[in-house]
């Protein structure tokens, strides 16, 4: 199934570039219209969340926002319009309560707009049940592939080094990293013992991701003490039984200990 935003507004803006980005990190499409006819007409017979950015401009442009308001009405779209107040108040003159879904008054947390966004698309729940998996190789080609594999079931991020993937665990903590074993820079061993280093992060499970086959590799992945390793060469069906047996493993052990 495909997400889609479609951002409206009469200007360029940091804000919606910085929400737009939030959204693409979550795997949502986000798209930009200017505030003119032609523009707006062609978001009709699209599946997607309008989001307006109100200006002094945009708030008094009674043609294009009561065309908003018809394709909203009549198509069933959410609209979410972001503002300060009073720009909020005269654009609300062209639109009707039943064609706006929420409101955003500035100024505004980029966070707050994201999580927002993603819940009227129904995806936080989704997200809060998903497995989050780090994907963390410096091939655009491995990652693309593993990632086509795992978004359907698991939340995915990818990270194209060790040193990418350490920054962005200081503010997220992933259910699995899979880690390429050999990566140039710090790789993937080293990316390891950092991580291992940090008390915050050393628990998060990591799966080294090898290419080679040949047991000498295999025995060097296992013994740098990870979850586990995947071969880049196992097939997509592999792959996943491997990732869920992982976590089915997971669950297990608390059970049993309980008893």
């Amino acid at each position: 199934m495909s997400y889609k935003v479609a951002f409206i507004s009469a200007t360029k803006s940091f804000i919606l570039d910085a929400v737009a980005k939030g959204l693409r990190d979550e795997h949502v499409e986000a798209f930009m219209y200017d505030m003119s006819p032609k523009e707006i007409e062609s978001l009709s017979g699209q599946k997607m969340i309008l989001f307006l950015s109100l200006d002094e401009l945009a708030a008094q442009n009674k043609v294009a926002l009561e065309l908003i308001n018809e394709i909203c009405l009549n198509e069933k779209l959410p609209l979410y319009i972001m503002g300060y107040s009073d720009q909020i108040a005269a654009a609300r003159t062209y639109l009707s309560d039943k064609a706006v879904t929420g409101e955003y008054r500035r100024p505004i947390n980029t966070k707050n707009v994201v999580e927002g966004l993603m819940a009227g698309l129904g995806l936080a729940e989704l997200r809060a049940k998903k497995k989050i998996i780090l994907l963390v190789d410096d091939s655009g080609q491995v990652l693309h592939t593993f990632k086509e594999i795992l978004e359907p079931t698991y939340t995915v991020y990818m990270c194209n080094s060790g040193r990418e993937a350490l920054t962005f665990l200081r503010g997220r903590k992933p259910d699995l990293i899979l880690l390429d074993h050999e990566m140039p820079g710090l790789s993937g061993p080293e990316t390891l013992a950092k991580i291992h280093e940090n008390p915050s992060i050393a628990n998060i499970p990591v799966m080294f991701l090898t290419g080679k086959s040949d047991k000498d590799s295999v025995m060097s992945a296992a013994s740098q003490a990870p979850q586990g390793y995947l071969l880049k060469t196992m097939s997509a069906t592999q792959i996943m039984e491997r990732i869920a047996e992982f976590f089915d493993a997971q669950y297990r052990i608390p059970q049993m200990s309980d008893k």
